[in-house]
């Protein structure tokens, strides 16, 4: 677990890169501490959970085997979210008929079928690209 003062420097900087997008896609989005990574568009709130014991399921992440920075890792986390934002936002009913498609519980219980949509593909390959402008 990370030192609370640590968790403010992290959530600052998070903060800062979320201001980033909202500015340049116009969507005002909320960051909150949470249990998970999340976003909740309807909300416009995205979820962050800054423990580091609990961004184990991350481990796998390309830029996780590249870099063994925590800030590195929650950056690129909340860019995956972002990714969903802008779906969300941008392309609302492709979002829809792809929500439509999606088995909700094998989304939230199976990480494999998690991973394979096309959608977690999209957020992945959008925050690798995006945490080089943020490092």
């Amino acid at each position: 677990m990370l030192a609370y003062t640590e968790q403010s420097c992290y959530w600052n900087e998070l903060q800062n890169i979320l201001t980033h997008y909202n500015k340049q896609y116009n969507f005002n989005f909320k960051l909150m501490r949470g249990l998970s990574d999340s976003i909740y568009p309807k909300q416009g709130l995205i979820t962050i959970n800054l423990s580091t014991d609990n961004q184990r399921h991350y481990k796998d992440m390309k830029l996780r085997h590249e870099y063994n920075d925590y800030i590195i890792l929650f950056k690129c986390v909340l860019l995956h979210e972002i990714k969903h934002a802008i779906d969300y936002t941008v392309n609302h009913e492709y979002w829809e008929q792809e929500n439509e498609i999606i088995d909700r519980f094998k989304y939230h219980t199976n990480k494999e079928y998690h991973d394979s949509l096309n959608r977690e593909k999209r957020a992945d390959n959008f925050a690798n690209e995006e945490i080089k402008k943020w490092r």
